[in-house]
């Protein structure tokens, strides 16, 4: 059976999509070495805010202006209410967020200059032209405007790249808002605001990077520890340590599941499960949890392993295809499948002389599982194309 393993495991993981709103796909056997391919819906699917009024989208700015950041749902309706009291004069309302005690703590130090700068920097990610910084400098030391007014200004002055990057800011700002709003109290109230700032701040120009961008909001809002969902958690740098990394990996995310009223909801932890394989006189399967050992298997069986250059600690749960293709190269075929609504792409790495066959699982260009390396009992079997 060999490499086509790959095809197979990648083949049954798709078609138990289908089937299924939580996934298992497998067992499988790979030259008799039977691996547990566990594989879940990437939240690719779920980048769909609620609509906001425009009441709403205009308070979103704002909080991107002059904070930085997304609103928080409290925040959100407050403000939303009071600019339609107020029939959508939103300099009535802006003043109070120059007054408010998350200002004073993260800008209050800040000169002329800086403030001005900072606005620039939230928005667009760029310094002011030497014009605009000087004008509104002037402005501001003569109170003639606030610096309120001048982030009003700033922002709806936007034009190309500059409001391509606010478009891209308030889509993540929106999800991030309404991802919040089906959480608890006790969720919410935990968000660090400098954490949520931080990731606005890396929304580029470039619509194409939104999807990871989305992904990442959720580790901010459930404040993911460090090594659950990246493959560096101390038990895997341990068996790194001892054993070097596995010559055969498969690695899957779960992000969904079923209620008990049928309904697919999101995950508030999404599970990253891993096999690792090693051949030390026999085979060994270990398997973790969101970085976590769970158990060992060994097979004492005499197949060969052809070991993968890549690393599982290499992909992760908002790597997009962009990741995947710097790493690995231009795949040898792309397959794409929809299934239950939701778009699939299978990229598939033929074997070379340097690397093993490898199957790569993405959903609208996010990464989903992959499944690198493979066992075999004749070596002639290592140049046969999973493509054909």
């Amino acid at each position: 059976m060999g490499e086509r393993f790959l095809y197979l495991a990648t083949e049954g993981f798709l078609m138990n999509l289908a089937q299924s709103k939580r996934y298992r796909a497998g067992p499988f056997a790979a030259c008799c070495l039977v691996l547990a391919f566990i594989a879940g819906q990437a939240v690719a699917g779920q980048y769909e805010s609620r609509s906001f009024t425009e009441a709403e989208k205009t308070v979103s700015r704002s909080y991107i202006a002059y904070y930085g950041r997304a609103a928080d749902p409290g925040g959100l309706a407050y403000w939303a209410g009071r600019l339609d009291s107020e029939s959508g004069n939103l300099n009535s309302i802006i003043q109070a967020f120059g007054e408010s005690q998350e200002f004073n703590d993260r800008f209050g130090d800040l000169g002329t200059v800086q403030l001005i700068s900072n606005i620039y920097q939230q928005l667009f990610n760029r310094t002011p032209e030497r014009a605009g910084l000087e004008y509104y400098q002037g402005e501001l030391e003569a109170g003639r405007k606030s610096l309120q007014t001048i982030a009003l200004d700033v922002l709806y002055g936007a034009t190309g790249d500059d409001e391509s990057v606010i478009t891209n800011k308030l889509a993540v700002s929106e999800y991030f808002t309404s991802a919040m709003e089906g959480a608890t109290d006790e969720v919410i109230d935990a968000v660090d605001a400098d954490a949520m700032a931080e990731l606005v701040a890396e929304v580029s120009v470039n619509a194409s990077s939104l999807p990871a961008m989305f992904c990442r909001t959720r580790g901010v809002i459930f404040g993911v520890p460090a090594g659950m969902l990246d493959g560096q958690s101390l038990a895997q740098r341990a068996f790194v340590d001892g054993r070097g990394y596995p010559q055969i990996f498969t690695l899957s995310f779960t992000t969904e599941e079923v209620d008990d009223n049928g309904q697919v909801i999101p995950l508030e932890i999404p599970t990253r499960v891993e096999s690792w394989v090693y051949n030390r006189g026999s085979f060994t399967s270990s398997v973790f949890e969101n970085g976590y050992f769970v158990n060992e298997t060994s097979y004492g069986l005499g197949v060969s392993l052809l070991a993968t250059p890549y690393s599982p600690d290499q992909f992760s749960l908002c790597s997009d295809e962009n990741d995947i293709k710097e790493l690995m190269g231009e795949p040898s075929c792309v397959e794409n499948h929809e299934l239950a609504g939701r778009n699939y792409q299978l990229l598939r790495y033929d074997p070379t002389e340097d690397s093993p066959a490898a199957s790569v699982a993405l959903e609208d260009g996010l990464f989903l599982a992959i499944t690198a390396g493979y066992g075999l009992t004749d070596s002639n079997e290592s140049n046969i194309s999973l493509c054909e």
